[in-house]
């Protein structure tokens, strides 16, 4: 920036130019009947509105002339991706948000990814001049992920590039989800004797904060239990996607009359418990190995006559012998 000063006999021996609060570098030069103050700074988003002011003083000290000018500083914008739940009504509002210059803004739809995959793009609507919003209602653990928003008020960043994106990854508030419904209420026929091993595979993208195993007469155990990090496959709005679950397992061994009955396994995390069950029951003898034969057909049977002895030669030299 330059200030000029002009006119006066003789002319202004000094010009002051400063602004504000901002460091910069100075130099005065005169130019024929005119002296030129010019400063350097490198312009900051938190320069905007500093006041500049140019004063020059005569050696006479007779006068003192002076002019301010206000910073306008253009800037691409900053974007701020976050959450808002309303656990009433068991929804989650997704949050874009800009802060610019000039405060114009064109805001992209959200793109949901998950682990890095992209899911889906999700409209959003203008919540007011600089915020983009999506609702989710109600919300599950297929609506955690990564949260992307892309917005631009056509002034080049410096990135280079006019659009700005910003994003944010949210884990919904829900329990955990057991990876195969159909073991919500599993029933498991042994034989005593036989050695049995209780598992459940678990998924929370929150972390597990507890777990017990509860036997058929009430009593509470973690003894020969154990919590393992399993890779699972997870349906994400129709798409296919990787991540890692928890498989917990209960080794009872050999079973006893008293095993029989409801196992219950209660895992927590943050935002509540889940419950499963077993339900360990009698297996009914095997019919495997066991053969039957079938009864003779007597279809098709011919009865032959008995032979009649009435009438009977006999040839000499043979003997008839009757049984």
């Amino acid at each position: 920036m330059s200030c000029e000063v002009t006119g006066g006999n003789p002319p202004v021996s000094t010009i002051i130019f400063t602004c504000g609060e901002i460091p910069t570098k100075t130099s005065q030069s005169t130019v024929g009947p005119a002296v030129v103050r010019d400063i350097r700074f490198t312009v900051k988003r938190a320069d905007d509105n500093q006041i500049c002011r140019c004063s020059a003083i005569h050696t006479t000290n007779q006068y003192n002339l002076f002019k301010e000018t206000r910073i306008s500083v253009i800037y691409s914008p900053n974007v701020t991706v976050y959450s808002k739940y309303n656990i009433h009504y068991n929804s989650v509002k997704i949050i874009c948000e800009a802060n610019g210059r000039p405060p114009e803004y064109h805001f992209s739809k959200f793109t949901h990814f998950w682990g890095g995959q992209k899911i889906r793009e999700i409209a959003g609507r203008l919540e007011s001049p600089n915020r983009h919003v999506h609702i989710i209602q109600p919300y599950s653990y297929k609506d955690s992920g990564t949260y992307e928003c892309t917005v631009s008020n056509n002034v080049t960043g410096l990135n280079n590039v006019t659009e700005q994106t910003g994003n944010k990854t949210i884990n919904m508030h829900v329990r955990l989800v057991l990876m195969d419904t159909s073991k919500q209420n599993e029933t498991i026929a042994v034989t005593i004797g036989q050695n049995l091993t209780l598992s459940k595979t678990i998924f929370s993208k929150n972390n597990i904060s507890s777990y017990n195993w509860i036997n058929p007469h009430g009593a509470t155990t973690k003894h020969n239990s154990e919590v393992n990090s399993v890779d699972v496959t997870l349906n994400i709005y129709k798409t296919r996607v990787r991540d890692t679950g928890y498989r917990f397992s209960l080794l009872i061994g050999r079973i006893e009359e008293d095993d029989h009955g409801l196992h219950v396994l209660t895992v927590c995390n943050a935002f509540g418990c889940g419950e499963f069950y077993t339900n360990v029951v009698t297996a009914e003898p095997s019919k495997e190995n066991t053969t039957v034969l079938p009864e003779p057909r007597k279809e098709n049977t011919t009865m032959l006559p008995e032979p009649s002895r009435e009438n009977t030669t006999l040839l000499p030299g043979l003997k008839l012998i009757c049984s």
